[in-house]
């Protein structure tokens, strides 16, 4: 973990030194900021978030990097049925996926990405110029993750990290939260 966690630091600073703005999602946020301790979270992937007009850019970077499609056949990214690309994986380390948004399009559960990046937060534990959702937007992208996305097939895992999301959120704005999940 500690190593996956390395590695979403040097992608991070990579990303900086391209211009690429990044925000992390979910286990890369989690472990290191809301369970304090990488190990207490598992983490299957590095999930990102790029502004969907900078995808092409973060493919290149990452695949300088040495990451590739699983399947040399798939397009590289198809924005208007798909939150992601493909995921992109590395001899030796985790899978890295892509996001452009945190919805499938054209659903009725689907999100306006602009207005998650007026709301990130920095996340200095994760790397120095880390971003991530605001707490609000964390708790709605992980109950959306694990509810239309997951539809529930999954663990507890997402439960306990909302949980645990709330529990060091003192701050957390249920206005928000609310005005933003009717959105």
């Amino acid at each position: 973990k500690v190593a996956m966690h390395m590695e979403l630091a040097a992608i991070i600073a990579a990303c900086d030194v391209a211009g690429i703005l990044v925000l992390v999602l979910k286990g890369g946020y989690l472990g290191p900021v809301v369970y304090n301790n990488v190990a207490l979270r598992e983490m299957l992937d590095l999930d990102v978030l790029v502004r969907r007009e900078q995808l092409g850019a973060a493919d290149a970077l990452l695949r300088d990097r040495g990451y590739r499609p699983s399947d040399a056949d798939l397009p590289a990214v198809a924005t208007d049925a798909h939150n992601h690309a493909p995921a992109l994986r590395k001899t030796g380390a985790a899978n890295v996926e892509v996001h452009w948004n945190l919805t499938l399009p054209n659903l009725s559960t689907s999100i306006d990405p602009t207005g998650l990046w007026d709301s990130a937060v920095p996340a200095p534990r994760i790397a120095p110029t880390a971003r991530t959702l605001s707490p609000e937007e964390m708790l709605l992208h992980l109950c959306l993750h694990a509810s239309y996305q997951r539809r529930f097939e999954i663990s507890l895992r997402p439960f306990c990290a909302v949980d645990r999301l709330i529990r060091v959120s003192p701050a957390l704005d249920w206005e928000v939260v609310t005005d933003s999940s009717q959105r």
